[in-house]
This record gives C-alpha cells, structure tokens and sequence, in this order.
C-alpha cells in the first residue's frame, strides 16, 4: 500500500461538536443544549476554537517536508524564458548600416530581448527556388521547352518556375532536394531603390572603423520533425540529428572565363548558433570587398544564358531585378534525402524573454549574519549576474557566487543565490565574510524573467527599442517575427519539487539503473516530455541520422 503521512487530527468542525455534544449527554443528561441555546452556542465556539488550532497542527507534517527539502539543497527551479529569432529592417530611404547593441527590447505582449549584437544592412532578403514543374505546366510548355533546348543545343533542358519562398517573412516548408532542381535557395539582397544599388553594395562591402569587414547575419530555421521509424521495430535506428553537410555562397557577378559559369565565393562564418542547421539560430558571416560583390546579368538579350546551368533563377519583375544587389545561396555539398526548412532570412536576431537590469542598488549592509536582500527580479539567470560590494577604499567590487554557503571559508567573498525567488544570501563571518557595515550593495547586472506566457505566436512582436554600440538611440525599426516563441515554462511549485524528494535520494543525479535515465530525460528543462523509452547498449553515434545519405 502507498505510504502517506497520516494527518495529526483529522476531526473538523462538525465532528468535534457531535463529540462535545455526545460528553453533554452523557455527563448532565438533564441538559439537552438546543440550536440557539447559550450553551449550544459556547460549544461551537470552542469547536471552532479547535478545529483553527487542529488545521495548524496538521501543517507541521508540510512545513517538516519543506525542511527537508532546505537539507536538501532542493531549490524551486526558476522560470525558462521563451525564445525565437525576429528579422529587422530599416528605413526605405537608409543607404548606412547600425549596428545595434545587445539587450535591445522587443515589444509585443510579452517584452523580450536581443540576446547579441546585429549590424542591420540597408537591404532586404527575398527567398528563391527553382521549382519543377507540375504536370498542368510540363504539358503547356512542351513546345516552349523543345524550341529552348534547340536554342541552347542541349539535348534535355530542364524547365523550373522562379518561386518565391518564406514571402513577406513568413514561415513556410520547403525540402530543397525535392522541390529545388538544383537543391538550392537563393536569396535575392535588395537596395531600397533601384538607384541605390552601388552605394548599397559600397556599404555591403565597406571595412569598418576598426578594420573588420561587415557582417551579415541570416536566421534559418530547419524543419524539426519526429521520422516515421519513432515508433516500432526500426526505433532503434533513431539517432541525433547530425550537422547537415552545406555551404553558403556569395555572387560575385563575374563569370569564369575558362570554364564560361558564374564565380561565387564561400562566406566566411564567424557565428553559427544553429549547430550546423539542426536547430533554429543565426548565421553570422563576414562579407566581401565591394568587388566581389555583385550579380550577372537577368536580361537574356544581355546574357542569353541568364537563369539557366549554375546562374541564379531569372526574375521576371522588372522593378525587383532593378533593386537586386547580388545573391547569397545556401546548397548542400553532398546527396542528401532530404534538406528541408522552415525559415531562412537576412538581417535576423536571437531573442529571449528574459529582461535586463543594470547598476540597481540593494541596499546597506548591517552587519548582521546571512544577510539575504531580494534582487529586482525572479527567475534570475545565474550566468549573467554580477553583485558588487561597495567596500572601503576600494569601491565596487564584484563578489561570486556559491552553491552553497556551507562550502565557504570565514575570508571568502561569496554570495548563494536562490535563482527561482531572486534572493541572495550572504555569508555570517565563519561560511563567507561578513558584508561591510554601512556599505551598500549594488546589482551591476542581471537578467531575469520567464514563464509560459512568453510563447507567442508569430507575428506577435512589432516593435524594438534599441541603442547602437555607442549607445545612441538606434532610431525606427521595422520588426518581423516569423516563427513562434517557444520553450517557455512556468516556475516550479513546491508540489513538484516535493515529488522530486525520492529521486534525488534514489540518484543524486547519477545515472545508473534504467529508471535513474528515465527520471533524468524526464527532468530535462525546457523540454516537455511525453514518454521516456530506455534503449539499453544503444549508440546514436554509429547509425543513420535524419541527414541520412542516399
């Protein structure tokens, strides 16, 4: 049977009253105390007396399990903040680069943050991709089609349509090695205007103050999905999803005069935090001088093999191929089953939903023991808290945090931080030095926020305020969110942290047994598991993966 603490008392109101009422019968029986009587109305009140001193008394058995979980070291785990990526523009009439500093706010219904720094360009990013055709438009364009293979003397021409892709920002799938005929995505960097195009591309292309060439910052979002082989017998083969073999290039609007095909230099990445495309993140990369910057001809009585071989899809507007500056591509550089995405396009940023303080004053210390002083925020990220001590002679100086003050020597200058309520602690004299008397603390910074209402869907965020690197105004934005915010979740309650009492006695975070596994993966932060299944002398790292080859 499963044990459950009894409860000290568990009468109530009405129980204590039918007792006190049963000892009247039996010691005065000449009294028979009615409703309304003085003494009925003396007897409910030491019944209700009673009962509020029995509800005290039963929560001992809670307040205990609290204690337990202080001997513990079981904190409430704090709030996960919501994440996403967002794509910015500038003015129509803008030919100058900003680079904008990190922690910009993004406003909708829940603020969120930049998480690192952007330098917005004066362009816009339209996605191509040269698709098949369908069966309807092989059968109308078969005359087309055999006149154009007599015109470039090849025996079978391949047709495609110049489709656009992720249009006005929006998020749509797209497998490239299905949809694409040469499993490529192109995309098109636009000036403001036509007559913009060179001084746009002088900017592209122009080193900054400190010597470093620009860079260029595109989000991609793969298509993460569960394979079919999840569930059954083929589970075994389920792996980690494996960094994608591909490469980003850049047009360089020349062409090769041996060989007759277009050049194109490969960017060079500075950041990746998609992990090799198996997440959603930020390429950064760092562009070319203006030289190498530039796009072949569309006009096929220019170029008549524009659009055709290893040439960018051909534009058929007039007005888009007149702001074209040049083109990036993203290809795969092995046979691939599948390359599919979601979102791809320039100009993006990380964001999170977490908010940022800096240079917040405590309080001053007293000189008592275990001081604790409640930090401008809850669900504080650890790693980007800074707490200063204004201590004499020497100003503000940072003290770090301990996991546990018990840890500490009497000249440690050491802090505990109670992430989830946003507290700190510090030490009594014997566990970590004794703050300054009438010194005053300080927050120099800190990042802190979170909860499952942070998940929006996209288009939600509208509007950034943000500071360049020096730390002016960075003026009006244009925001696009394309894909939701997710990951999300609500602070622990003491319930679910109670519950995690027997694992933790059970493991200590040591994985052993299959149920130790099963109880670690399900504890996973925010990941909302279903089902956990333990697949016993499995090595992911010796199968196929999703990026599987042909």
């Amino acid at each position: 049977m499963p044990i459950r603490p009894p409860a000290l008392d568990d009468r109530d109101f009405a129980a204590l009253v039918d007792e006190l009422l049963d000892r009247v019968s039996a010691h005065t029986p000449e009294w028979s105390p009615r409703l309304g009587d003085p003494g009925r109305t003396m007897i409910e009140l030491f019944a209700w007396l009673a009962d509020t001193l029995l509800y005290r008394a039963n929560l001992i058995p809670e307040r205990q399990r609290l204690a337990f979980l202080r001997l513990l070291g079981v904190g409430l785990r704090p709030a996960i903040p919501a994440s996403g990526l967002v794509s910015l523009s500038l003015d129509a009439k803008k030919t100058a680069a900003v680079s904008l500093a990190a922690y910009g706010t993004v406003k909708g219904p829940m603020a969120f943050e930049t998480q690192n720094e952007i330098t917005v360009l004066p362009v816009t990013g339209q996605a191509y991709y040269k698709r098949s055709l369908t069966a309807e438009e092989r059968a109308a364009f078969t005359d087309i089609q055999a006149a154009l293979s007599q015109i470039y003397d090849a025996e079978e021409a391949t047709p495609y349509v110049t489709t656009p892709q992720f249009a006005q920002g929006q998020a749509e799938s797209i497998d490239l090695v299905n949809e694409a005929i040469d499993e490529c995505l192109w995309i098109a960097l636009l000036a403001p205007q036509p007559e913009l195009v060179e001084t746009v591309r002088e900017t592209l292309g122009r080193t900054n103050d400190d010597g470093r060439a620009p860079l260029i910052n595109i989000g991609a979002v793969p298509l993460l999905q569960v394979p079919d082989r999840f569930f059954g017998p083929d589970a075994l083969q389920i792996g980690p999803r494996a960094r994608l073999p591909f490469t980003w290039e850049i047009s360089t609007g020349r062409v090769n005069t041996t060989t007759g095909q277009p050049e194109y230099l490969p960017l060079q990445t500075v950041a990746d935090s998609t992990n090799g495309l198996v997440q959603p993140g930020v390429f950064r990369f760092s562009l070319p001088a203006p030289a190498f910057i530039g796009s072949l001809s569309n006009d096929v009585q220019i170029d008549p093999f524009a659009g055709t071989g290893d040439r960018p899809p051909r534009l058929d507007d007039p007005e888009t191929d007149a702001r074209l500056v040049t083109w990036i591509r993203l290809r795969p550089t092995a046979t691939l089953a599948h390359f599919e995405l979601s979102w791809v396009g320039i100009n993006a940023v990380e964001i999170d939903q977490r908010q940022t303080v800096r240079d917040r004053i405590l309080g001053t210390a007293d000189g008592s023991a275990n001081p604790t002083y409640a930090l401008p925020g809850q669900s504080v990220d650890p790693a980007t808290l800074i707490v200063e001590v204004d201590e004499p002679q020497l100003g503000y100086r940072p003290w770090r945090a301990i996991e546990d003050l018990a840890l500490a020597g009497r000249d440690d200058k050491v802090y505990q931080l109670d992430a989830e309520a946003g507290i700190v602690t510090f030490g009594d004299g014997l566990r970590g030095q004794l703050l300054p008397i009438g010194q005053r603390l300080r927050i120099a910074q800190m990042r802190a926020g979170g909860g499952s209402e942070g998940n929006l869907p996209p288009g939600s965020l509208t509007e950034i305020s943000a500071l360049t690197l020096r730390q002016a105004p960075a003026g009006k934005l244009t925001v696009q969110q394309p894909i939701a915010t997710t990951g999300g979740e609500a602070a622990e309650d003491l319930a679910s942290a109670e519950q995690r009492i027997p694992a933790m006695l059970r493991h200590r975070d040591r994985a052993v047994t299959a149920t130790d596994y099963k109880q670690l993966a399900a504890e996973s932060p925010g990941v909302r598991v279903g089902r956990v299944e333990v697949l016993p002398r499995f090595h992911p790292e010796q199968v196929p993966t999703m990026g599987e080859l042909k």
